[in-house]
């Protein structure tokens, strides 16, 4: 049986071939993180403030109302906090941990991540924007 599965990304679908599998994502929204970020001196050593979302997706054939066999949500949370550190880009940032939720998440069968940060405050004085966004998908 066929499933088309359009994905968190607007205009992309996908196809699966399932037997007696579900595809699930399990998400973390705007967790509010300050981190030493920023292509200047100055924004590193005040820390940013930083919304980030993470959706992991994956593939299962059962649940039974085990939490082995799905991902914690605060397990999630510590793998945002623990890839915490110093970088220039909000991208390093991002690649660090969709990166390191493949090695984290090693009960289940990860199939797709993406992670979003939003950064609201730049040292650009005369910026109008109200925040910047990184986006970044990767298929496992």
């Amino acid at each position: 049986m066929w499933y088309i599965y359009k994905n968190i990304h607007p205009h992309r679908f996908y196809a699966f071939f399932l037997i007696n599998d579900m595809l699930i994502q399990v998400s973390v929204n705007k967790l509010d993180l300050q981190i030493p970020i920023g292509w200047f001196d100055e924004e590193r050593i005040i820390k940013t403030r930083v919304l980030v979302s993470l959706h992991l997706e994956y593939q299962s054939n059962t649940i039974n109302d085990d939490l082995s066999n799905t991902i914690d949500y605060a397990e999630m949370h510590q793998l945002l906090k623990d890839c915490v550190r110093e970088y220039k880009l909000l991208e390093t940032y991002g690649e660090v941990v969709l990166k390191a939720a493949l090695d984290r998440f090693t009960n289940i069968q990860l199939t797709f991540g993406v992670i979003e940060i939003t950064k609201k405050q730049i040292l650009e004085g005369n910026s109008k924007s109200t925040s910047q966004v990184v986006k970044i998908s990767r298929k496992y």
